[in-house]
């Protein structure tokens, strides 16, 4: 069996841990008898990983372990890593790992992202009357525009005092209506947020923005002021659209939209929270690059979380996975997990195309703690094995 077609239904492994889940322990008994796997945490700069109140116990975990020997996941996480084609669909590497480097490629995008969020936060860089900018308009879709969204929310303590940066998705025009009639066309900015500028949703409203500028300002081109900045892997594309080219950053294209936050997709997150606090959460992504690479399978956080995943959903057919932060700047985590995972794993095929006959990935969703024990608690603790809950606490 090739790496491309590997399919785990068919692997000793797997039949074992079908026979296990027959007597798997319920999640009511280990919390009220006392049996809690693995009560020592894993911890890593802060984040701490709890496996007690799982449904597991030594046998499923070490099975999950043989599961994961037997599988191609060594190559294809030396892929990631090493730039290798593991992308087949597209014929690409998956390079968000490489934001996370100090390769000369790396430095020398991060300068640039540093540059002009430091220019816009000191107010060097101004408009076109002269004035500071005082309101940033991110404008994108999807891992453009949930990304830095999150981050910037969950950062809330670091924002710029002066700087308020808002962001505009949704295709419906009420949306930015509402925002261009709150702020001034003088001190206000918009970042394009678009891997190949050309997303029917974002250029729309990039337009209305546009338009809106041309009529306040008295512009013919508004696009080729400091009031309009691209981010994009098609610098042609941001160029023909009219953009400035000192205002342009781009980023690989191997770098997918879900995934880009690290990259100069995250200008938005440097200019409300300043460069060094970005590159804070780069290092950040990094020291868990390291941890995924280097920690054993039996003491590493995405591993276990992944094989948890795996277990719940093919063996004790748990079909949805609620996340649920207690702290209200995380409150757009759900949001963001739920399309960085279900866009990632929920496929129907295999990498070569072929149908599978396992399930790969539940129905991500949530919300705050104290809100979701007014809406959905009720279920989660009537359901013993019906959905396995991330409760998520910060360590300071």
């Amino acid at each position: 069996m090739s790496m491309s077609n590997f399919n785990p239904a068919l692997t000793t492994s797997w039949t074992k841990l079908k026979d296990l889940a027959e007597k798997a322990p319920r999640i009511n008994d280990v919390i009220s008898e006392g049996r809690q796997f693995n009560q020592r945490p894993i911890i890593l700069e802060g984040l701490s990983l709890d496996l007690s109140r799982h449904g597991v116990d030594e046998s499923i975990f070490n099975s999950l372990l043989e599961l994961t020997e037997a599988s191609p996941f060594s190559e294809l996480r030396d892929g990631l890593f090493s730039g290798a084609t593991i992308n087949i669909t597209e014929n690409r590497a998956v390079g968000h790992t490489k934001l996370r480097t100090h390769s000369a490629e790396n430095e020398s995008a991060l300068n640039a992202l540093k540059d002009l969020s430091e220019r816009i936060r000191n107010g060097t860089m101004r408009g076109h009357t002269n004035k500071v900018f005082t309101d940033i308009v991110n404008i994108g879709i999807g891992g453009s525009d949930l990304g830095p969204k999150m981050v910037c929310a969950a950062l809330r303590e670091y924002w710029h005092d002066a700087i308020q940066v808002h962001f505009i998705a949704n295709v419906d025009g009420a949306e930015i209506r509402h925002l261009l009639s709150s702020i001034n066309s003088e001190t206000t900015l918009f970042i394009v947020s678009s891997k190949t500028f050309t997303t029917q949703e974002t250029m729309l409203n990039a337009d209305t923005a546009a338009n809106w500028l041309s009529k306040h300002l008295q512009l013919s081109d508004p696009q080729s002021t400091n009031h309009m900045i691209g981010v994009t892997a098609n610098r042609e594309q941001a160029l023909a659209y009219g953009l400035s080219t000192n205002n342009i950053l781009t980023f690989s294209e191997d770098i997918g939209g879900r995934y880009s936050l690290w990259s100069g997709i995250g200008l938005s997150i440097a200019i409300c929270v300043g460069f060094n606090n970005f590159n804070g959460l780069i290092n950040g992504a990094a020291c868990m690059d390291q941890h995924f690479q280097s920690a054993p399978l039996a003491k590493n956080m995405p591993v276990i979380m992944a094989l948890l995943g795996l277990w719940y959903g093919n063996f004790l057919d748990v079909q949805s996975h609620a996340i649920v932060p207690y702290c209200e700047r995380l409150s757009l985590l759900p949001s963001f997990l739920q399309q960085l995972d279900m866009e990632s794993n929920g496929k129907r095929s295999n990498r070569a195309g072929e149908p599978i006959n396992y399930s790969t990935g539940p129905i991500i969703w949530g919300q705050t703690g104290t809100n979701g024990q007014h809406a959905f608690f009720q279920l989660l603790h009537q359901g013993q094995h019906l959905v396995p809950v991330d409760f998520i606490a910060i360590r300071k």
